[in-house]
């Protein structure tokens, strides 16, 4: 089994939920031709602990970041933003989504959402944080 197994199943979710995976890159900076609830996943350090001479558990830091255009209605927007960080979450904690080989657990770790700067003042962008524990054979 490998860590694609992890990146395929959020994004299947995400894609099911009627976001887009946002495929340029860029840095931090948001750019202006950023797609209403387009995302990315992001990978973090991933750490192993060895559990026989055959298996490997590895622990994914794994961070869904999305953005929303609020249409210059921020107050309504980041609470619509809201709703849909919860549906994510209620998307990856049931154990039909979490407890499916390769992977051993999902756990949500944190949530931020943020508006952007002057130059996308409309752009609110959401973090979610998720350590997912998958079992390697090897």
């Amino acid at each position: 089994m490998s860590l694609s197994v992890v990146r395929s199943k959020f994004r299947g979710m995400m894609n099911t939920l009627g976001f887009r995976e946002w495929k340029l890159e860029f840095n931090e900076d948001v750019p202006n031709t950023i797609q209403h609830k387009s995302y990315i996943i992001k990978f973090h350090s991933v750490t192993g602990q060895g559990l026989n001479q055959h298996l490997q558990e590895l622990r994914c830091p794994v961070e869904i970041k999305f953005w929303y255009d609020g249409k210059a209605d921020n107050w309504a927007a980041t609470d619509q933003v809201v709703i849909l960080c919860e549906n994510i979450i209620k998307q990856v904690i049931p154990p039909t989504f979490r407890l499916i080989e390769p992977i051993k657990n999902i756990i949500f770790d944190s949530l931020s959402i943020d508006g952007m700067a002057e130059s996308n003042d409309s752009i609110i962008a959401a973090s979610l944080s998720f350590t997912v524990s998958i079992i390697l054979s090897i």
